[in-house]
């Protein structure tokens, strides 16, 4: 009762962070004890996506994957996989770690091996916790032994390996800069039998790719003039052929790619699947990592990887959708920051031709930003090339007069 009137309270003054970090602590507590709140661990994963927290939310989603292997739950090996592959895209080791047990719980065959693994993953990161053992992971499990047949098996396979018999599940590439995109196996997926109503729920799940997307938010956002179960009823149709589509030749039922998690749907990632706003994502942090350690040369080339990525907004398909206004705003914004920062390496690094292309690229991804303006006309400047400084000044200038800066205001910015 204290911990929920704290959370409360801190959502009451605007403190999401201060709410998600108590909640977590919570989360924790409860798992240690044996006590474990699977539906306490999916709106901490909500919480922190919606921070974009995204090294806390392969947490989130690995602990929450464990208790789902604990308690037997529907889908919980399809969410233990999905967990993994989010882990290792956000390269979060530990977290990864947590899903390798979580995914030996629920292959009792391979239980020695995928828990070896996940000890191995957890020691080579340097995470000496090992929450797995806070969760009940069966009778005797702990005690059954590798057979060395198991042991000389691959492990990067089994995390998402289907039962036998089973078509393995294709990996997907998953794109939704400048043109939304989906890939099996380096197909194209046929979507022209598919609606267009459904194509959206399609491109919201790809926009949130790996992780759950509750069904209330998805009727809501694509039927709000529908009483709820009449929108309900519009996404299970959708869904449906979504499947029919996704579902490639000789797949078991049991290896969907659009998977029901609880009151959830999700766009299942094979560890081999690649989705570009992850990618994305994972650069920034990276090169930021690189730079805080001065290394200016790898920095520059992680950076480089993330503003190529972003090939336009993100799924301009969708035109002033509400539901992506924020999501595209904010690549932009960190697509645009990027690159400027990719212009002052590289002119550090005495690459001024280099620098230039990468200041001209934030200004064309964001032509309303007054940082990519100046980088441009500094860089210009730096390199001696002053008729091209003037003319970016002109453009600066005619963009200010676009917005109405006050000149004093203009001063003031250092235009």
């Amino acid at each position: 009762m204290a911990v929920r009137s704290a959370i409360q309270d801190c959502e009451q003054k605007g403190d999401d962070w201060g709410a998600a970090l108590i909640a977590a602590a919570a989360a924790l507590g409860r798992l240690r004890t044996g006590r474990s709140d699977y539906a306490a661990l999916e709106a901490l994963t909500d919480g922190f996506r919606k921070l974009e927290a995204s090294s806390l939310e392969a947490w989130a989603l690995s602990a929450r994957a464990l208790v789902a292997a604990a308690q037997d739950l529907p889908d919980a090996l399809e969410e233990a996989s999905a967990a993994e592959a989010f882990a290792r895209t956000a390269d979060v080791p530990g977290a990864r770690a947590v899903a390798y047990a979580a995914i030996a719980r629920l292959k009792p065959d391979q239980f020695g091996e995928l828990m070896e693994t996940a000890a191995e993953t957890a020691t080579s990161a340097g995470f000496v916790c090992r929450p797995w053992t806070w969760a009940a992971l069966g009778p005797g499990m702990e005690a059954a032994p590798a057979t060395p047949a198991q042991q000389a098996a691959p492990i990067l396979s089994q995390s998402t390996a289907p039962s036998a018999g089973s078509a393995p599940r294709p990996a997907l590439d998953v794109r939704c800069f400048g043109e939304f995109s989906l890939r099996a196996d380096g197909v194209d997926i046929d979507l022209s039998r598919v609606r267009p109503r459904a194509r959206t729920v399609l491109r919201i799940l790809s926009l949130n790719a790996g992780r759950p997307v509750h069904r209330d938010r998805l009727a809501a956002t694509l039927w709000p003039d529908l009483d709820a179960p009449s929108a309900l009823h519009n996404l299970q149709v959708s869904v449906s052929s979504l499947r029919r589509a996704l579902q490639p030749a000789g797949m078991a039922g049991d290896c969907q790619l659009l998977a029901r998690r609880g009151e959830a749907y999700v766009l299942v990632l094979d560890v081999r699947s690649r989705v570009d706003l992850l990618e994305f994502d994972q650069a920034v942090r990276q090169a930021a990592l690189a730079r805080s350690a001065r290394d200016l040369e790898t920095a520059a080339a992680i950076l480089h990887r993330a503003v190529g990525l972003y090939a336009g907004e993100v799924l301009p398909e969708d035109g002033p959708a509400e539901w992506l206004a924020d999501t595209r705003e904010r690549y932009r914004l960190h697509a645009a920051e990027a690159a400027t920062a990719l212009a002052v390496l590289e002119l550090a690094l005495g690459n001024p031709a280099n620098a230039a292309a990468a200041a001209a690229r934030s200004v064309e991804i964001d032509p309303w930003r007054d940082e990519s303006w100046r980088t441009l006309i500094n860089v210009y400047r730096s390199s001696g090339d002053v008729a091209a400084a003037e003319r970016a000044e002109r453009r600066y200038q005619g963009m200010l007069n676009a917005l109405g800066v006050p000149s004093d205001l203009r001063r003031e910015s250092g235009g």
